[in-house]
This record gives structure tokens, sequence and C-alpha cells, in this order.
């Protein structure tokens, strides 16, 4: 998972630096997004360059294609690739993307801002206000901007929630509620698409509690919630199945492959099933951790027990603190983008069969 960028995070007073107590710096509530940029120290400048190819009978060539690079800084003072693009791609600056939140920023503080990689994602949060599952479970509401100018990505809106009691992080996947701004153009945001924008996250967040309350208020069997979990962390898949095949029955001597050519491929076998043990048993160790919390949820919370709420949160606080990462914040990022992102949202998806929420 990427780091962030030279601790380029900041966080407003309320919610700490980079909502995760990450990073440096706290501004005040109501601050602008532009103002936040500044503080965080995310402005730096991506541009698109030409493209050359060099060839011994042509010398130097131009292409059609650009490359977008940053400009150097003081902790990083190179030229960063981010990616070739076509010609007709632009770049939408930070400053730009401060524009476009300054209309929501207004609706609803912004509370969190930083960079990932070497600058490349940009991510903002603002404070969308609260809800509870079942009078029980406080959830705070966050709408979420991210920005990665690679060449393939665009500019997402969306809303994303945290459980306050353990500050788990989780998404509920509200068709219509996420809106993109492609990078092929620079869109012109009148206040008609504000108006809809607004409209779209507002019906998503009542969409969002509603939901919520119907996980917690479907009652199931101990063994739904294992098998919750499972699909939240399945299996590894065998790799090379024919290879070993073949090793164990003598196929590849008959095939007339050399001592050394079966030897290396013995080896080869043997260190994708070295790799398969070891993930293996990490599956198992993390079904093992989120079945202990799902115990300690249903103690905990009595009127939530033995419900797809509750398997649910087991996973996703399994994922946000529990289970064992590179790092602090690598935790924390992949918790929110990358593949501890993908696995509480498996979760979600069969919380939402078990309840069967549409």
């Amino acid at each position: 998972m990427r780091d962030s960028f030279g601790d380029r995070w900041a966080g407003d007073v309320d919610h700490g630096a980079a909502w995760f107590g990450l990073g440096k710096g706290l501004f005040q509530v109501g601050t602008t997004p532009l103002e936040a940029f500044e503080q965080a120290d995310v402005l730096q400048k991506v541009g698109k360059f030409p493209l050359y190819t060099y060839t011994k009978q042509q010398g130097r060539i131009l292409l059609s294609d650009k490359v977008l690079l940053r400009e150097p800084t003081d902790d990083d003072n190179v030229y960063r690739n981010f990616g070739i693009v076509s010609d007709d791609y632009q770049v939408v600056s930070r400053e730009r993307i401060a524009e476009i939140l300054t209309p929501l920023a207004e609706v609803w503080p912004i509370t969190s801002v930083g960079l990932l990689g070497h600058g490349e994602t940009l991510f903002a949060v603002l404070d969308a206000g609260s809800f509870d599952v079942l009078g029980v479970d406080l959830i705070k509401r966050y709408v979420f901007a991210t920005d990665t100018i690679d060449g393939g990505s665009s500019i997402r809106l969306g809303e994303h929630d945290l459980r306050a009691v353990c500050r788990n992080t989780f998404e509920i996947m509200i068709q219509g509620t996420k809106y993109t701004i492609r990078h092929n153009k620079e869109a012109d945001l009148n206040v008609q698409f504000y108006l809809k924008l607004i409209a779209d996250i507002r019906r998503g967040h009542d969409k969002t509690a509603e939901v919520c309350n119907k996980l917690a208020q479907a009652h199931v069997q101990p063994e739904d919630l294992d098998a919750l979990i499972q699909v939240a962390y399945p299996e590894p898949k065998l790799n090379n199945l024919a290879l070993r095949e073949s090793i164990a029955d003598g196929t590849l001597v008959r095939m007339g492959l050399s001592d050394i050519d079966t030897e290396q491929l013995v080896l080869k076998q043997g260190r994708l099933d070295e790799t398969f043990k070891r993930q293996l048993g990490d599956v198992h160790k993390a079904r093992m951790s989120a079945a202990d919390l799902l115990t300690k949820f249903n103690d905990e919370y009595p009127r939530l027990a033995w419900t797809p709420w509750a398997g649910f949160q087991a996973v996703v606080e399994n994922e946000d603190w529990i289970r064992p990462g590179k790092g602090i914040r690598q935790v924390k990022e992949s918790a929110l983008f990358g593949e501890r992102a993908k696995i509480k949202a498996r979760a979600y998806v069969q919380a939402a069969v078990l309840a069967r929420v549409n």
C-alpha cells in the first residue's frame, strides 16, 4: 500500500490530524478547503510534458502522448513520473480541487486532507453529521473526495462512515450517490451540479441509515455469521496444480526434461507451496480474530447480537485495528483505499444478503 507523501496530512481540531492521528498540523473548524490544503502542504504542481523516444535511424522522435510529472519538492528533489496520457488529458490542479470542494464545505466542514504515494493521490474528508443504529450504535458520516493523477483515474466524491465507539471505517454501497469528474476535460461545475450532488448525497445518507438498521434488525444463525467471515477472508488459490501433479506422477521425466530443469521446476513448486501455506495460515488467523471480535461485540451489544451488522462490524474492526500490517499508516491507508477496504466490502455484501437488503 502506498505511504503518505512526506507526512502531508492535516486535520481539524475536533477530529485530530488526518482522521487517525497521523501526520502533522491542525486547522480550525470552518477552515476553507484551500486553507486546509495549504496547511497540509498538498499544492505541489503536476504538469503534462512532451514525450520522446529514440531510434538509431531517426534519432529523437516526438510522440503524440504526454507524460505526467510532479515538480521536485524539498523532501523529494526529483521530477516524479505519474503516468503516460493522451494529449486531451487535462490535469486538474489541487487549487481547482479546493474550489470544487468549497461549496460542499459550506454544507459539510472539511475535517482532514492529505497526499499518498509521491503526491499523485489527494484525499479530503468532510464532516456530514451522524446517525445511530437502533438507538445503540452511533455512526459518524463523512463525504470523501479523492483525486489520483495517473492517467487512468477520476476525481471521486462519495460517502464514507465511521463507527464512533471504536472508529471503525466502512462504506455502504448505495447506488447513485457517488460522482466522478473525469480528467479529459475540466468540468464546468455550476450551481445546478452542486445542488444535485448535495441532494443525492443526502439521499444516500438516508439510505445508509436505513440499510444499517436493517442489518441490525435481521437476527441470523451463528453459522450464517461464520459464513460471512469466510466470505470476507477467502482461502488462497493453490497455484500450479498441473505442475504439482506432473512432479508427483513422473510426467516431467517422461517429457525428457533434464535433471537441472526438473530440479528448478520442483524448487519453484516448493516455493509456491510455502507461499500458499503462509497465505492459508494468515487467512485462518484473520478468521479466528474476526470470530473473537464477533463474540466480543455480541457480549457488549446484546440488542445487536447475532445480526449481519454484528458480523460486518467484527470484520471492519479486525481490518481497522487488529489484523497485523506493515505499520499503523499502511494499515489505516489500506483500510480506506486498499486491500483491507476490499475485505470490508466483501463482508458488507454478505451481510446485505443475510439481511435481504436490495
